[in-house]
């Protein structure tokens, strides 16, 4: 899949296709002929029919008013979920709105944190790439690359100890990006200035309001399926684990749900079986084996949590008895960027309580939403 594949953008010139001579007779092309060009020396063919298709995705989402950033918009064409820049407007089918949709609201849940907070980490430093869209361009292609991920993980989790190599990179790979700028013309990357923050965006809506029409209420595709699953199979493994006396944090019990979803589900049936049919015993040996799953999450998380807690700006809002930052302290942990982070900042949790909050934080509104969910549901 295109998502795993090195963000390699320039090929030897040995390989770029040879122009036609000059003495060869040019005819004019028809309205409908396909005319072949040559690519720009220092592109790759796939790589610049992905830009394309992210450039036509970006400006079509900001035409129906989605605050699509560029990164957001190449990691949806490498992804193959961009629209056809080819095919123009036509390409934008309900089921071509549908996939997008759904891929954009999981690389917003997975990479939004860590973009903003790289936002904020770049800031201040000197030397970065200008204008604002060659910036832009380079974050994008730093984005697209997964293997990329790691290392925006180690600048944020040790700040003060890679700014300069950060800016280096940057500048690199705007250097790289420049050949596929110019060849985009006439198209430019149009950067808002409300790029550099990072606020809560929008699920997508392609469908027009009319004035006459109330503003349509949030809807339950907004919230992941699977993740929603997980927090119903951990609200019940705690109550479970309560009723027999074995202690554990709801933060524990979701991380397990959501890596083990089928693992879990299906040891949960066996215990409601056993409740069913009051075969005590078996029910205590069932949850205690269930139980001992979290100790691993537990053993691996806990001075970071336990950190945290005690340096959250509001005490009450990060005590055992809210469910909101439990399930946000879930969803960050099983985000790849949060966890990158996270996973960094384990070694010294003290060092990092700052970064740590501020990145909890940024899930609190969303794991309220799953509560609300998971509560009308239940």
């Amino acid at each position: 899949m295109a998502m795993n594949r090195p963000l390699t953008l320039s090929r030897p010139g040995g390989e770029a296709a040879r122009p036609l001579p000059t003495a060869t007779p040019k005819p004019m092309p028809s309205p409908t002929s396909t005319v072949v060009k040559a690519l720009p020396p220092g592109t790759d063919a796939l790589a610049l029919t992905e830009l394309r298709n992210a450039a036509f995705t970006y400006d079509y989402l900001r035409a129906k008013s989605d605050p699509v950033q560029f990164w957001e918009a190449l990691r949806l064409a490498r992804s193959r979920r961009a629209f056809d820049a080819a095919a123009g407007d036509a390409g934008a089918t309900p089921q071509a709105q549908e996939s997008l949709r759904q891929e954009l609201e999981s690389i917003r849940r997975n990479y939004s944190a860590m973009v903003a907070n790289l936002r904020r980490y770049l800031k201040p430093l000197a030397e970065l790439p200008e204008p604002a869209d060659r910036l832009e361009m380079a974050i994008a292609f730093l984005m697209a690359s997964a293997r990329e991920h790691q290392a925006v993980a180690r600048w944020l989790a040790e700040p003060g100890k890679h700014e300069a190599k950060a800016a280096e990179k940057l500048r690199s790979l705007a250097k790289i990006t420049d050949p596929y700028r110019e060849a985009l013309q006439p198209w430019a990357l149009q950067v808002p200035a409300a790029a550099e923050e990072a606020a809560p965006v929008p699920e997508v809506e392609f469908s027009e309001m009319t004035s006459e029409a109330p503003p349509p209420a949030p809807r339950a595709t907004s919230l992941d399926p699977a993740l929603l699953d997980g927090l119903r199979r951990a609200i019940q493994c705690r109550e479970i684990f309560a009723g027999l006396y074995l202690d554990a944090e709801l933060w524990e019990t979701m991380l397990l749900a959501i890596r083990e979803p089928e693992r879990t589900g299906a040891t949960l049936e066996v215990l409601a079986r056993d409740a069913e049919e009051e075969l005590l015993e078996e029910l205590q040996i069932d949850a205690e084996a269930l139980y001992e799953k979290t100790g691993s999450m537990k053993s691996k998380y806990l001075d970071w949590v336990r950190s945290l807690r005690e340096s959250f700006p509001d005490p009450q809002a990060a005590s055992g008895d809210s469910p909101i930052f439990e399930v946000a302290l879930a969803l960050g942990l099983t985000a790849p960027a949060t966890r990158e982070q996270a996973c960094a900042w384990l070694k010294e949790p003290s060092a990092h309580r700052k970064e740590s909050a501020a990145l909890i934080e940024q899930w609190m509104p969303q794991a309220e939403g799953y509560l609300k969910a998971a509560a009308g549901a239940a």
